[in-house]
C-alpha cells in the first residue's frame, strides 16, 4: 500500500507488485491536529482517483475526512471517481461508523482507521459492524495519548 497521486510512481508501484495505492483526502484540521510532529499531509484530491486508476490497473482506496456534514458527498464523489475501498479516518461513536456503512451501502470494500481515544475505547461497539479491514492510526493516536513514540501503544495495553 502506498500514497501517492503521481503517476509515475503509481506505475512503477504496480510494476513493483504493490497491491493498492491510497488517495488520501482527509485534510479537514488535520494541520491543527498534528501542527510540530512533522507528520505526512497530503494535498490529493477526488480526481486523482480517477487519473490513477485510468493510468493504472490498481485498487485505489481513498481516505475520506473524518465524518461530517459533507460525507455524503464526498463519498459518492469518491466512487464515482472509481475508489475501490473507502477509509472512516477519526471516527468515534458506532452512529459515525453506521452512518458511513448505510451511505456507502456495499459499494466499495470498506475500511474503519481507528486512531481516537473514544474509537479504542468502544472497540467491542464495533463487532457488529461488516468490517473489509481495519487499520489502527499509531500517528493520531500517539498525538491523543500522549506517548513520546507512537509504537509505545503497542507494547502498553492499548
Amino acid at each position: 500500500m502506498l500514497f501517492t497521486n503521481d503517476v509515475a510512481l503509481a506505475k512503477a508501484a504496480y510494476n513493483a507488485k504493490i497491491d493498492r495505492l491510497v488517495i488520501d483526502l482527509e485534510q479537514k484540521n488535520k494541520n491543527t491536529r498534528q501542527q510540530g510532529y512533522h507528520l505526512e499531509i497530503n494535498d490529493h484530491k477526488i480526481e486523482d482517483i480517477k487519473k490513477i486508476k485510468t493510468a493504472v490497473p490498481i485498487k485505489v482506496m481513498c481516505r475520506l475526512n473524518a465524518f461530517n456534514s459533507g460525507t455524503k458527498n464526498e463519498i459518492e464523489e469518491a466512487l464515482n471517481a472509481g475508489a475501490d475501498i473507502l477509509m472512516l479516518p477519526m471516527f468515534k461513536t458506532p452512529l459515525e461508523v453506521s452512518q458511513f456503512y448505510e451511505i456507502v451501502s456495499k459499494r466499495a470494500n470498506t475500511s474503519l482507521l481507528f486512531e481516537t481515544k473514544e474509537a479504542i475505547s468502544r472497540i467491542n461497539h464495533f463487532k457488529e459492524f461488516d468490517v473489509n479491514e481495519i487499520y489502527v492510526g499509531l500517528n493520531d493516536l500517539g498525538i491523543a495519548y500522549k506517548v513520546k513514540f507512537q509504537y509505545e501503544l503497542l507494547s502498553n495495553g492499548i
